[in-house]
């Protein structure tokens, strides 16, 4: 089946609109005459007509009325079922608000995963417009090596590594968070101490040697 696309459906509906709405104002404007025939042949029908004929005309005369109103209300329904057929189409679904994963990124590479160092772990959420409802829960597979603090919005994790680490010691840092639908969303980052960099250079010492 081919798909309809929302510019062919509305399309397609502004021509029925189009045809619709003349249709009916055709017949509200029938529905007007028709009344002010009525009026005219009760207003005469005492001087010029027979009481059978009159009655009879009248008859037929109220008959059409009623005809060509129920006609227009029904060519009215099918113009509201026109718009809720765009509503409907129109309508986006309702953006998810599950998390799906979650990406896991050091916030300054500068700082090191060495021994002595604290460097900071921000979890960010997928879609990136849903906000957990309550914090999510961090882990360390090193609690001993690689400690960590979490802040009240559970989004961001700091490792306070001990200065007395084992160098080459490799820890996974896992965040996780149950949806209010029952499914749970989670994300890992494996990082691997490193030993502490030289310190830096302030000065230079100038002796003579020879």
């Amino acid at each position: 089946m081919t798909d309809v696309t929302t510019a062919q459906l509305l399309a397609e509906a502004e021509k029925d609109i189009n045809r619709v709405s003349g249709l009916t104002e055709a017949i509200k404007d029938e529905v007007a005459a028709v009344r002010d025939a009525l009026s005219l042949l009760r207003q005469s029908s005492s001087a010029n007509f027979s009481e059978t004929i009159v009655y009879r005309v009248i008859q037929k005369l109220e008959t059409a009325v009623v005809s060509l109103e129920s006609k227009s209300a029904g060519y009215e329904q099918e113009i509201l079922q026109i718009l809720r057929r765009i509503a409907k189409r129109e309508s986006p679904p309702p953006p998810s608000t599950s998390i799906t994963t979650f990406q896991i990124q050091q916030e300054n590479p500068m700082v090191s995963i060495a021994p002595g160092n604290s460097p900071v772990f921000t979890a960010t959420p997928v879609p990136a417009t849903s906000v957990p409802s309550t914090p999510p829960t961090w882990t360390s597979s090193d609690t001993t090596n690689a400690p960590i603090t979490v802040d009240p919005t559970g989004l961001i994790a700091t490792v306070a590594i001990p200065s007395t680490a084992v160098v080459g010691t490799s820890f996974t840092l896992e965040i996780s968070y149950t949806n209010a639908d029952g499914t749970v969303a989670t994300g890992s980052t494996t990082q691997t101490i490193v030993s502490a960099p030289s310190p830096d250079i302030t000065s230079f010492t100038i002796e003579q040697t020879q």
